[in-house]
């Protein structure tokens, strides 16, 4: 990769933020991605959301932003994953490039969906049941659509030609071994779900349905947390502990 010009932010609290100052390219094509993230209007919106609601009225001086916020989140995040990665490095685990990049990619965009005075607005939306005033979900829709997800897609999109690759006997959901051409039968991700049992298994869609919504453009339901297997030597351990039962 071409090697840019760092960009930096002075923080006034970390001093100097710095993105695409690493001498690693994934990192680095990670962190210019961002710095354009940053660009965008959703996120510059965020200078002029308040991060303490009506706190400066009463102390003058808490006029801290969602903008300045989020980069603090950025760079303390960024600074935890070296810590782990240092960690991984020696023994303890594997460390996955690609799930730090979508941590610190999440920590930078995570509040981008605040309304003005930040969770003060929130108790008004939920008091009027205003769906819109829950940060959460404005965030999905401005991380998934819009400006921010054409720069996000612009580097880590899927190609469309991709969607010709799989053939009739593909597994799309190994969790329940469903293919390819059993999915072209349903017109929605609820339908497949409903005849195929796709997005039932352990990983409750985690993995198809992001798969099924780029191969058939379709919006899957909010996923349920995945079912983790327990390890044998840790059934064991549990069952050493239980206190034997007697006929007495």
């Amino acid at each position: 990769m071409t090697a840019t010009k760092p960009s930096r932010v002075r923080d006034p609290v970390h001093n100097l933020i710095e993105f695409g100052a690493t001498t690693n390219d994934d990192q680095r094509q990670l962190e210019n991605t961002l710095w354009k993230v940053i660009q965008t209007r959703p996120f510059q919106r965020l200078r002029r959301i308040k991060q303490l609601g009506f706190s400066e009225f009463v102390f003058p001086g808490a006029t801290h932003t969602r903008f300045a916020h989020s980069l603090g989140v950025f760079h303390t995040a960024r600074l935890l994953l070296g810590s782990v990665q240092r960690s991984l490095s020696q023994g303890r685990g594997d460390y996955s490039p690609a799930q730090a990049r979508i941590a610190l990619t999440a920590a930078l965009v995570h509040d981008v969906g605040h309304g003005m005075f930040s969770h003060a607005f929130e108790a008004v939306g939920k008091t009027l049941e205003l769906p819109l005033a829950r940060h959460e979900t404005v965030s999905d829709r401005l991380i998934r659509s819009g400006e921010i997800a054409a720069v996000l897609d612009e580097t880590y999109g899927l190609r469309s030609e991709l969607r010709s690759l799989p053939s009739a006997e593909t597994l799309i959901c190994r969790c329940e071994d469903v293919s390819y051409s059993r999915l072209q039968e349903h017109s929605s991700w609820r339908a497949a779900k409903l005849h195929t049992r796709c997005g039932m298994g352990p990983c409750q869609g985690r993995i198809c349905g992001p798969a099924t919504q780029f191969l058939f453009k379709w919006n899957p339901d909010s996923v349920r947390p995945p079912v983790f297997p327990a390890r044998v030597e840790h059934l064991a351990a549990q069952s050493q502990s239980i206190p034997e039962v007697t006929g007495e």
